[in-house]
């Protein structure tokens, strides 16, 4: 921490893997897509519907990773006045201490999110383009929170992350209780 500050930068290495994985779910697609009215495990129109979504997250998820291996922006800053999330397509960017109630850890899915419980959710969801509030949304709708924070994008892993975050959030409130 420098400066009262701590900053976690993107992990370019996992992000390229995230593209290299997306890469590989567009062939896929289309093979499904090719046997979908051939195969007898699946009703067709599933199968269809299945290679329709893995056409389109792969071709999200390339433009996303490419985008994000050249963004300069830190993944993630803690510091005297708050949070500041840029480590993923739904973040909102600045989450002030005093917006904030609670740091707990969350999963959905097989993924652990470190989850930033906030005084007022339907803020956060508000805010953004509509991809991003519809991926807040959801968020809210999954853990309780529109704010959750994954350590795929950071240089650093889930325990670490959610270790920093709880204790600057306890560092907060108790110099918060201090100045009455």
């Amino acid at each position: 921490m420098e400066n009262g500050q701590t900053i976690i930068p993107l992990s370019k290495r996992k992000i390229l893997l995230l593209v290299t994985g997306c890469l590989a779910l567009g062939p896929l697609s289309v093979w499904v897509w090719s046997i979908a009215n051939t195969q007898t495990r699946y009703y067709p129109l599933y199968a269809q519907c299945a290679a329709v979504a893995g056409a389109c997250l792969s071709g999200w998820g390339c433009v996303y990773g490419c985008l994000k291996v050249f963004d300069r922006r830190p993944g993630l800053i803690v510091d005297s006045e708050g949070i500041v999330d840029h480590s993923s397509a739904g973040s909102i960017g600045r989450i002030p201490w005093s917006e904030i109630t609670g740091v707990v850890s969350s999963e959905v899915k097989g993924q652990r999110l470190v989850t930033i419980m906030v005084a007022k959710p339907e803020k956060f969801v508000a805010s953004g383009g509509f991809f991003v509030r519809a991926l807040n949304a959801a968020g809210l709708t999954e853990t309780g929170s529109p704010i959750n924070i994954s350590a795929n994008t950071l240089q650093i892993n889930f325990n670490e992350l959610y270790s920093l975050l709880t204790q600057a959030f306890e560092a907060h409130r108790a110099a918060r209780r201090a100045d009455g």
